[in-house]
């Protein structure tokens, strides 16, 4: 009953693919952190930026896999957005990953939730302008 929405995605993005079902019907699924990095990387197939982030509140993501996952898609407002979630959201769990992010960095300012408005307080240590509730990302860390 609930509705599935397949997406193709480039070659270099399909990291370490399950092979699900058998002959005509077989089909490739991602793991869990390169589906939750999917979908910050395409949030307009992934729901809400709010369900985005509770996903990745209450997913048991693997630091590692996060790092090299995140590797594959090039994209340093990706790992900062990631970095700064799994710091509010994973501090222990994604230390390794984490700290990663913090190298990925850069000097530009992007907003946290892309498309979101140009309004907010600016994170420094992240180059990221929190342009949402902080009060929206700590229920989901209460909540994981």
């Amino acid at each position: 009953g609930t509705p599935v929405q397949f997406v193709s995605v480039k070659p270099e993005k399909m990291i370490a693919p399950e092979q699900n079902g058998y002959g005509d019907l077989a089909y490739n699924m991602t793991d869990l952190e390169t589906t939750i990095i999917d979908c910050f990387d395409q949030p307009r197939y992934a729901g809400g930026w709010e369900d985005l982030i509770k996903a990745f509140g209450r997913a048991d993501l693997n630091s590692r896999k996060m790092v090299e996952h995140t590797k594959a898609y090039g994209q340093k407002g990706l790992v900062k957005r990631l970095g700064f979630l799994a710091e509010q959201l994973h501090p222990e769990k994604l230390a390794d990953f984490i700290e990663y992010a913090r190298g990925k960095v850069g000097k530009k300012y992007m907003l946290l939730e892309p498309g979101g408005p140009q309004k907010g307080t600016f994170n420094s240590a992240w180059r990221l302008r929190i342009n949402m509730d902080m009060r929206t990302i700590v229920n989901y860390r209460d909540e994981g």
